[in-house]
C-alpha cells in the first residue's frame, strides 16, 4: 500500500493511522487485510492491484 494510499484511507476513515513519517505510515497490518478484501474500493476511489497493493485511483 502506497503512502498516498494510507492517507487517503484515513481522511476516508477506512483505516486508522498510528504514527509514522508521512512517507512511511504505520498502519496495523490486519486492518489492511481486511480493507484489500472489501469489494467496494473501487466505488471508494481505490484500486487493488493482483498483489494486494491499494491505490487511490488516478
Amino acid at each position: 500500500m502506497t503512502a498516498a494510499a494510507v492517507g487517503h484511507l484515513v481522511k476516508a476513515g477506512l483505516l486508522v493511522y498510528l504514527g509514522g513519517g508521512t512517507q512511511f505510515p504505520d498502519v496495523h497490518p490486519d486492518q489492511v487485510a481486511a480493507l484489500a478484501r472489501r469489494r467496494d474500493l473501487p466505488a471508494l476511489g481505490f484500486t487493488v492491484e493482483a498483489s494486494g497493493t491499494i491505490r487511490p485511483r488516478e
